[in-house]
């Protein structure tokens, strides 16, 4: 399990420093009118909640209720903005977080694959990035899928 350390800026709260940077670079490029339409914290359904119809019986009669099984699988970016005419959904990573997070892989995939696939219907073009913040053995590069 990964400890994240919350910090805040001006009155808003991320889950790191990494993300906080980010959030203030994007805000420049935004006023400096290369991005436009930030925001913070988007969620995207990925998997729909999961039921079934069962029969309820009652004193009187029978009645078809939904039966709740699954929780719906959501993805929240960190930050969703416009750039060059196409939505940029980006998350904020570091080396380590990338590589050993819980689930963010397969919940990675699955928003790749739902933008390749809004993508592919030609309702707008969308991008999923990776901004990978470096270190001093390794250094930052952002991943465009």
């Amino acid at each position: 399990m990964l400890f994240k350390h919350k910090v805040t800026y001006k009155g808003i709260e991320f889950d790191s420093r990494d993300e906080m940077n980010r959030y203030i670079e994007l805000c420049d490029m935004q006023g400096k009118g290369f991005i436009s339409g930030l925001r913070r914290q988007y969620s995207f359904e990925l998997i729909p909640r999961q039921s079934k119809m069962v029969v309820k019986h009652l004193k009187t009669k029978d009645k078809m209720v939904e039966k709740f099984l699954e929780n719906p699988a959501i993805y929240t970016c960190d930050f969703m903005y416009m750039e060059n005419g196409a939505y940029v959904v980006e998350d904020t990573k570091s080396w380590f977080s990338r590589s050993q997070a819980d689930d963010y892989p397969l919940r990675r995939k699955l928003m790749v694959q739902k933008i390749q696939s809004h993508n592919a219907k030609g309702r707008g073009q969308w991008i999923f990035r990776e901004y990978i913040v470096g270190t001093k053995k390794k250094p930052g590069k952002i991943i465009d899928r």
